[in-house]
């Protein structure tokens, strides 16, 4: 299953995009 290099940073990238998203949204219902 090789996508090669393009696929897998952007997807790297979309992924961490999602985790900040994920993260900032915890947060801000932890501070209330």
């Amino acid at each position: 299953k090789v996508m090669g290099p393009a696929m897998s940073r952007l997807r790297g990238r979309a992924d961490g995009r999602t985790v900040q998203a994920l993260a900032r949204t915890l947060l801000e219902e932890a501070t209330g």
